[in-house]
């Protein structure tokens, strides 16, 4: 009979062959992160139609935009983002010793979005976000097992990387090239204004002056914050590669660190785009 420190030994030696046990906290703690800083696009996604209309109240009615383009690029970013966030709930569930389930209509998904013809997504891309999809389905459909959050990590890194970078350049790209318009037309409306009534009006230019400043910050704190989401959304997919890397040593105290510098990274920022897109 083996004795108590004997069979604690072997126990070890399983759940590390097995990358289970304490070996998937780093992984959980990812995984939970991604999903939170992935979910933090969503008040982003939801502005780019927004700051459009807002920036009509500065134009001549001639003018006057549907802001049509932007809310395409909208639904296409929240569309990119749930894949995301269904992978971090797919790895997750897998560190968590639970199956993944996934049940999605992944060509429609994928047509949706070509047809949206977002700038920054273009067909290739869209190949890597419906691979990814699949890569999850399939993950359901075989009915992975914690022993498999090696191969998960391995087989889904590839796509993973490209989608991540793909949502991020989107938000980085389309987003600041929105706000900073609506910053012109701020600028326009601010300026036509003050020609008229700093002199004539003084004390009802102050306080419109004081109220219209108010926007302007907050127009820079957003822009702020979705640049920072954006680097947060490349660490996604930098950090899933490096876990891939050291699959073999999931216990690793440099793993764990690692994992811990991502959360740490990312935290901020979530923070960060709750009070700028507060309502």
């Amino acid at each position: 009979m083996l004795s108590t420190k004997s069979r604690s030994s072997v126990l070890f030696s399983v759940c590390f062959l097995l990358s289970g046990c304490a070996s998937m906290e780093a992984v959980q703690k990812y995984a939970d992160s991604s999903r939170s800083t992935i979910e933090s696009v969503r008040p982003v996604a939801e502005d780019f139609q927004a700051s459009c209309m807002r920036a009509n109240s500065a134009k001549p009615l001639a003018y006057y935009s549907q802001c049509s383009t932007e809310q395409d690029v909208s639904k296409a970013i929240l569309m990119v983002s749930n894949v995301l966030a269904d992978y971090g709930a797919a790895l997750g569930s897998l560190a968590a010793d639970e199956l993944v389930n996934y049940d999605k209509d992944i060509d429609g998904l994928t047509e949706e979005i070509k047809k949206l013809k977002v700038k920054g997504i273009e067909d290739a891309k869209v190949s890597a976000i419906g691979s990814l999809a699949k890569f999850i389905a399939k993950a359901a459909t075989s009915a992975y097992q914690q022993k498999q959050v090696k191969t998960f990590l391995n087989e889904s890194n590839s796509s993973l990387v490209s989608v991540t970078n793909t949502l991020a350049d989107v938000i980085n790209t389309n987003y600041s090239e929105a706000i900073k318009l609506e910053i012109t037309s701020w600028e326009d409306s601010y300026q036509r204004v003050e020609r008229v009534a700093r002199n004539s009006n003084p004390l009802e230019w102050e306080s419109y002056s004081k109220a219209q400043w108010k926007t302007r910050v907050e127009l820079s704190e957003k822009l702020k914050a979705a640049k920072n989401l954006s680097e947060s959304i490349n660490k996604i997919g930098a950090t899933h590669t490096k876990l891939k890397n050291d699959a073999n040593d999931l216990t690793g105290k440099e793993v764990a660190a690692m994992v811990k510098s991502f959360v740490n990274d990312t935290t901020p920022v979530i923070k960060e785009i709750k009070k700028a897109f507060a309502e």
